[in-house]
């Protein structure tokens, strides 16, 4: 508590003892994150407030309400970011950022169509950025323009082939089509390159969450093409890599099953049948119906 009040009682002295200018209160801003981002927009509010033509302002003021909950605290304000960042691109209308995180806002509040005209724009701004590509790609899914991603995600793959999340992404709707063969083929892609590029932050944790997830849904797709043997050897590295992730990020439930399923197609019912019982343990409610089913 006494750290709180001095750091309060600082911010209030340098601000009354210097000139009030923008970087002062940008600066305060900065400071204050142990107080909470209620301050930070009101520091930025008078920045604002003495340079109102600033764009870069009402983005920073946009990125830390789409992170912050109303005064309600019901949801995140993501309706004030895009106020925010509709400012910003009045004032700049060729910087690509904003159409970005407005398109990112939009999304979130499930304006897709909204969302897909603004990252369009950012694209026309900047077209070799794969990310933007990667992003309309997830928007036009949500219309069902399952064709129109798939060119989005390709292109993605085009300028940045190095980076194993857009393989991701176009494996996933290659498995939503039932394209099961060619959503192996990327999700090996982006297993490949995740073992070996330092991506992810260089966090651990990122890359195994990651890996865990493609790997689940290789198997998923190698046990629907009745490669047994390789839907099981995908498991168990789900279950490899979960033990080393928080339970909410875990698969492992899922890949006990499907291995349960694979063993007992591959005539190995015992050992199928246990394998199905481990992922009722976890909670898989699913699990006790294919045991009602199989294992009898």
């Amino acid at each position: 508590m006494k750290k709180l009040i001095f750091t309060i009682a600082f911010i209030s002295w340098g601000i009354n003892c210097f000139s009030q200018t923008v970087q002062s209160y940008l600066d305060s801003a900065n400071m204050v994150m142990v107080l909470g981002d209620t301050m930070k927009i009101h520091y930025l509010n008078k920045a604002i407030n003495l340079q109102p033509n600033n764009p870069e302002l009402y983005s920073k003021r946009a990125y830390i309400k789409q992170h912050t909950r109303t005064p309600d605290g019901k949801k995140i304000d993501h309706e004030g970011a895009i106020r925010d960042l509709t400012e910003a691109i009045k004032l700049d209308s060729k910087n690509s950022y904003y159409y970005r995180e407005r398109a990112l806002n939009k999304f979130r509040i499930s304006n897709y169509s909204g969302a897909i005209i603004d990252i369009s724009k950012a694209i026309e701004i900047s077209p070799e950025n794969a990310y933007y590509y990667d992003l309309r790609g997830g928007y036009k899914e949500k219309k069902n323009d399952f064709y129109g991603a798939l060119s989005d995600y390709t292109k993605a793959i085009q300028l940045a082939p190095e980076t194993c999340e857009y393989y991701e992404s176009r494996g996933n709707l290659y498995l939503d089509l039932e394209k099961f063969e060619k959503a192996i083929t990327d999700y090996s892609k982006g297993i490949s390159i995740a073992k070996t590029s330092n991506c992810f932050y260089n966090s651990e944790k990122i890359k195994k969450h990651f890996l865990s997830r493609i790997y689940n849904n290789r198997a998923f797709c190698k046990y629907v093409v009745d490669d047994l043997f390789g839907c099981i050897s995908d498991c168990n590295m789900v279950i490899t890599l979960s033990n080393d992730l928080p339970s909410y990020f875990s698969s492992k439930d899922v890949a006990l099953i499907y291995i349960g399923l694979s063993k007992i197609e591959l005539g190995k019912k015992e050992e199928g049948c246990l394998s199905l019982s481990k992922a009722g343990e976890l909670g898989n409610e699913q699990a006790f119906e294919y045991i009602k089913e199989y294992c009898q």
